[in-house]
């Protein structure tokens, strides 16, 4: 057979389902039925001054709703984000001002943030990217000069309890969605400063529709099955059957696992969360992970990896490896590369918000970043060959790595 036809036996997931079959079952008893009544405001002692909403999407147009600010007043946004958010936001009247990040650490620049405040500017939407958490403090002294809000984007910084955010930032966004460290499989929680601003998103928030609790069983049904697939052995013969089938697995994999779907953005976010992912939300909200093994594996990987591998925030020493990117030139044969050797490499979701003056290659880089497949289970030898095999392929081009056609042992 030809390389491109080369099937391996074992294929290393990119996208983990964070969730333990204990977890699921509990999820899945949660959603027929055996969840305790949970109010939408968090209990003090899991989390100060936060509600519980369907998505961290949810949690930012429900801050909106609270400021109704005028229209046409603009809100900074760093230019790196999901989906949607630039979205919300004009919804609302408003407009977003798009700064670049820096492509070497991901994050957003003092200066930008600074020249793009203008009398119209309510607030600086900034988010923390990859698993990395940003320092905060010079966004918040210039927020606090110009008489502003600081929105921090925390969907990909989750690291278990006892952190919602920075204190002195208006809102503090977080995600719980399928593919997220911790996940609740969906779910949110908007963590206010002020105590009159959590009663006016509380009462909004009451006001909302009722997710449907047999949608979220069977969300719950289905990511146990995506779970059930995502082993390296079955994974390989699942994206052998869709190859078969002729399906693109990757798109099927990002179709799969997306949070937000459906036709209307608004309506599908307004929401409140039914009252077994209110459960889960605060069960993972709780739940004690082994971090320190997902960091240990993580710096692991990144050591692996040559010092001609461009990866984002390599050096940042705060980042809970929630993915591991890497810059490609010529990424689907890059991808297509790691796949013929084991590792099933994907690209992410993350959009560059369009509008503004400036330039934004930095975001256009990390936009089309590569995600390598990473989980605290893979063991030493298999991070190792996975960092030897993509410091080769990007060194000489992708044909360089493929001497070895064998995929990686477990």
């Amino acid at each position: 057979a030809s390389p491109e036809d080369f099937e391996p036996a074992v294929m290393w997931c990119c996208m983990d389902i964070d969730i333990s079959w204990g977890t699921w079952l509990r999820a899945l008893a949660s959603g027929t039925g055996f969840a305790p009544r949970q109010s939408l405001v968090v209990p003090d002692g899991v989390g100060a001054g936060a509600l519980l909403t369907l998505t961290a999407r949810s949690a930012l147009d429900l801050f909106l709703r609270v400021r109704s600010w005028k229209p046409g007043s603009e809100i900074v946004i760093s230019a790196l984000t999901v989906p949607d958010m630039a979205e919300i936001i004009e919804e609302h009247g408003l407009v977003p001002v798009s700064i670049d990040v820096d492509p070497v650490t991901g994050c957003w620049s003092h200066g930008d943030l600074l020249g793009n405040i203008t009398p119209r500017t309510r607030a600086l939407l900034l988010a923390h990217l990859f698993g990395h958490r940003y320092e905060l403090a010079g966004a918040l002294r210039l927020a606090r000069d110009h008489d502003i809000d600081v929105i921090e984007d925390c969907a990909q910084a989750w690291r278990g309890p006892g952190w919602l955010g920075h204190a002195p930032a208006a809102a503090s966004l977080f995600s719980f969605g399928p593919t997220k460290n911790c996940t609740a499989l969906g779910g949110g929680v908007l963590r206010l400063r002020k105590r009159e601003d959590l009663e006016q998103a509380r009462r909004l928030l009451e006001s909302d529709p009722l997710q449907s609790g047999r949608d979220y069983t069977r969300r719950v049904l289905s990511y146990g099955f995506i779970k059930a697939l995502s082993g390296p052995r079955t994974y390989a013969l699942a994206v052998g059957l869709l190859r078969v089938l002729g399906r693109d697995h990757e798109a099927f994999v990002h179709s799969a696992t997306r949070s937000v779907a459906g036709t209307s953005l608004m309506t599908r976010i307004r929401q409140r969360p039914c009252r077994a992912l209110r459960h889960m939300l605060l069960d993972a909200m709780q739940r004690q992970e082994d971090w320190q093994a997902r960091i240990s594996s993580g710096r692991l990987l990144i050591s692996a990896l040559a010092d001609h591998v461009q990866v984002p925030g390599r050096h940042n020493t705060n980042n809970h490896f929630w993915v591991v990117p890497v810059i490609a030139d010529r990424i689907p044969e890059f991808k297509a590369e790691l796949r013929r050797n084991g590792f099933d490499a994907m690209s992410g979701r993350l959009k560059t918000v369009k509008g503004s003056t400036g330039q934004l290659r930095g975001s256009a880089m990390l936009e089309h970043a590569v995600y390598l497949p990473f989980h605290p289970s893979m063991s030493e030898s298999v991070l190792r060959r996975l960092g030897a095999l993509v410091s080769a392929a990007l060194l000489n081009g992708p044909d360089a790595a493929g001497a070895s056609r064998q995929a990686p042992r477990t």
